[in-house]
Formats: C-alpha cells, structure tokens, sequence
C-alpha cells in the first residue's frame, strides 16, 4: 500500500469513529399481519354494506302502455291495408257477377276463365257478355251489360267499350265531381257526374250509337267537341250528326236494362229499402194512403226469385194486404190498405 493510500484509509477511519455508531431499527414483525387483517376487515364491510339506491325511474301507467301498444297495432294494420289494398283490391275493377256468367279473357296471359258468383275480375281484362250480365264494382257502383256487349278495362278507371250496351249505376253524389273513370268508345270518351247512364256503340259505331241519361249528368269529350249531357236526355249519332232526344222514362223505356237487373234481397228489408229500389229500377213514385204509411218500416220476407222489378210491387202488396192503385201506363203508383 501506497503513502496515499494509507493516509485515506486512516481518514475514512476518524470520520466514522466521528459520526458514531449507527442506531439499528427495530423491526416489528406484526405489521404485515395487522396490515393484511385491517384490508380483510375493510372488504368484509364493503360488501356487507347495503347497495346504494337507484334513481327511482319514473313508471308509465298500465293503461297508458296499453294505449300505446294499441295505437302501434293499429299503425301496423294500417300499413298492412295500404300494402293489401295497392296490391290486391285495387286490381279489381268487378268483385261480384250478380247475374249472368260473362266470359273474361285475361288480356296479360291471353287465358279465358269463366267468372260466376262472387269471381272478381281485375283490368287488363276483356269481357263478352252473351247473355244480359250483371256485375257489382270495386267501387261501389253497379254495372250491367246487354246481351251481345264486348267491354274491356284497361285500368280501373279507363274502359273501352267495343260494341254492345253497358248501363251504370255509379251511386255517386253529384256534389263529388266529375268522376276519374272514362269510358272509351269509337264516337269519344264519357265521364259520368253522379249518375245512372246507358252508352251504346252500334255495328257501324257512328250511326245509332249514343248515351242516354237516366238521372245525373254525363260528359262527352270527342276530338272536335266537348258536350254535357243532362238528367232525361239522350244523344243518337245519326248520318248527319248528333241528334239530341228524350232518354226516355219507365219500364219500357229501360227493359233490357231491367232484364239485367239483379233480384233485389227481400228478405229483412223494409218497405222504405224496397221502395227505394223499385225507384231505382222503374221510375215509378210510390206513395202511401195515409193509413198505409205506418208499414214503411214493416219488415219483408221471401224470395223474389225471377220476378222482375216492374212485377214486384204487386207482390209485395199482397204480402202487406195493400192494393196497388193507379194507371200501369203512369209512372205514379200508391198503396192503400
């Protein structure tokens, strides 16, 4: 050992026997123990203590939720109707055949089905009627065919009319408007306003072809003109042009329209329904005797079978001990007991 070296070797000597002799720490074996003790305590309470409150949530009333429930059923069926009725009823223009078994050739697959009882018959169908034909549309209106008619439907609201006699029924208010349906014949297009009409297109579709009006109005758009024509009155193609007549009033003026004519359900309606009807058919105005007028509300039974509508008031007097007064010739007609 170096001189140097031997002289630092004493000096880190006197400054340790300098600073004394270090104090020694006394260790305390229990403390790990009590540390591990107070953190299972301190766990045992955590969980042993009671759960905090939940927010209270407001509740919604029973009958509320089932209100709620309703309206999204009725939301759901609504929107179910709307898809049923875009693509099933409103490809129907005839849901019914009341008379008669025309023979429909499906215009799309060119197939030809027979259609009878309550058969519906979609557009895009063309109709031969060979015997008086009576069908009931989608619409609520009554359409009827004269033996010898071809009557196509293009859509729902545009028909053309080939040859024959159609008679319509619309049951339309007046008060709604000129109607979307037109019906198509070589002489112009007819649009009806809340009326009961008769379109007839000839062999030659220019002469003795027409409309007659039974009650309402009518429209009639041709290439060169636009015409109206009223309640009673009747337009004939002639050689010479239009010509402008009576449409005629009564049974005889009406018979094959008559003929096509549905039996009317006698059975639970009331003499006020049937006499509606009668009217409807005939023309005729049926009045009561004052002592007969307590039966208007009296409830019919039976069957009318193949009695046509201007034979039926006499069977229904009977059934009421009434008698039928007044001229056959007359479109005026009363009952009295």
């Amino acid at each position: 050992m170096t001189d140097s070296q031997d002289n630092l070797a004493h000096e880190v000597q006197d400054l340790l026997a300098a600073a004394g002799k270090r104090p020694q720490r006394k260790l305390d074996h229990r403390a790990p123990k009590e540390a591990v003790l107070t953190a299972w305590r301190e766990a045992i309470d955590q969980a042993s203590a009671p759960a905090p409150t939940p927010r209270r949530q407001p509740t919604i009333p029973r009958w509320a939720q089932r209100a709620a429930a309703a309206l999204a059923g009725m939301a759901l069926l609504f929107l179910f109707v709307r898809w049923f009725d875009s693509d099933q009823v409103e490809l129907l223009v005839v849901t019914a055949v009341l008379l008669g078994e025309p023979q429909v050739t499906t215009i799309v697959d060119d197939a030809t089905n027979e259609h009878h009882g309550s058969a519906g018959i979609g557009f895009a169908s063309s109709i031969v009627a060979t015997e008086p034909v009576a069908l009931q549309l989608a619409d609520g209106g009554e359409l009827r065919l004269a033996a010898g008619t071809t009557l196509r439907f293009d859509t729902a609201d545009r028909w053309f009319l080939e040859r024959g006699k159609l008679y319509l029924d619309s049951k339309r208010d007046a008060q709604r408007g000129i109607s979307s349906r037109s019906i198509l014949t070589p002489f112009g297009a007819v649009s009806e306003i809340g009326t009961q009409y008769e379109i007839t297109v000839a062999t030659n579709p220019l002469v003795h072809s027409g409309v007659r009006v039974r009650s309402g109005t009518v429209r009639i758009d041709s290439p060169t003109e636009q015409r109206r024509l009223e309640e009673g009155n009747a337009l004939q193609l002639t050689s010479n042009g239009w010509s402008k007549t009576s449409s005629g009033r009564g049974p005889d003026a009406w018979r094959w329209v008559i003929d096509a004519a549905p039996s009317f359900h006698l059975e639970g309606a009331t003499l006020s329904d049937y006499l509606a009807w009668l009217k409807s058919e005939t023309d005729w105005q049926v009045s009561l005797s004052t002592d007969a007028e307590r039966l208007l509300e009296s409830t019919l039974h039976g069957d009318f079978g193949a009695i046509k509508a201007d034979q039926s008031l006499d069977v229904v007097a009977a059934m009421l001990g009434l008698e039928v007064a007044g001229e056959r010739d007359s479109l005026q007609r009363r009952l009295e007991l």
